[in-house]
């Protein structure tokens, strides 16, 4: 009863997800740019210094709408001397112009610096060639398997994390109905962030 009970709340997603109510290219950028005149990239990069040997590490960017875009603490102040060079390097490795990116430090880690990469909003709906990666990666991984029995319980499995997902993205967002899943509110905050996510899965 409860594996049924699940299926039915999959083919409900799979229903919403193939004919949504909103679509990302038509609607979602013009809201995003009616709340901000800027639009970049931040880079962390953690410097490590080690046995006199400095060493650093670049974490995936965010961009400065993501909800923890805000909560990064940046200053403008001169990089320190023993990093800068390092950073043609980095810059370099990370495809970025030096005319289209500023660096800031970490107001709370001296060994933290931010690089700021300028890009447009329209630019970060690549959702079309991550969709092929992930289709492709599981089919590979459904064709290595031996049994259809073995198929069915990596598909069951795969459905149970969905719905799981799903049910998380609910609660945290706690609509008052289910349209409410599709309405943004003026202030783009972490609950339309949410939304965006529910839609997508």
């Amino acid at each position: 009863m409860k594996q049924k009970y699940i299926l039915e709340n999959y083919d409900r997603i799979l229903k919403e997800i193939k004919n949504p109510k909103i679509i990302f290219s038509n609607d979602l950028i013009p809201f995003l740019e009616k709340f901000t005149s800027e639009s970049y990239l931040i880079y962390q990069i953690d410097f490590i210094k080690k046995n006199g040997k400095i060493k650093y590490i670049v974490k995936k960017p965010i961009h400065n709408l993501h909800p923890k875009g805000t909560k990064v603490n940046f200053k403008e102040s001169d990089i320190p001397s023993e990093f800068k060079p390092f950073i043609s390097e980095i810059l370099d490795n990370l495809n970025i112009l030096k005319n289209q990116s500023n660096l800031y430090c970490c107001s709370k880690n001296e060994n933290t610096i931010y690089i700021l990469e300028q890009c447009e909003i329209e630019d970060l709906s690549q959702e079309k060639s991550e969709n092929v990666k992930i289709k492709k990666t599981n089919k590979e991984r459904v064709f290595k398997l031996k049994s259809k029995e073995e198929i069915e319980q990596h598909i069951h499995r795969k459905q149970y994390a969905l719905e799981n997902l799903a049910h998380k993205l609910i609660k945290e967002i706690n609509p008052v109905n289910s349209l409410d899943l599709y309405q943004f509110s003026n202030n783009y905050d972490k609950t339309d962030c949410l939304k965006i996510t529910y839609i997508y899965l």
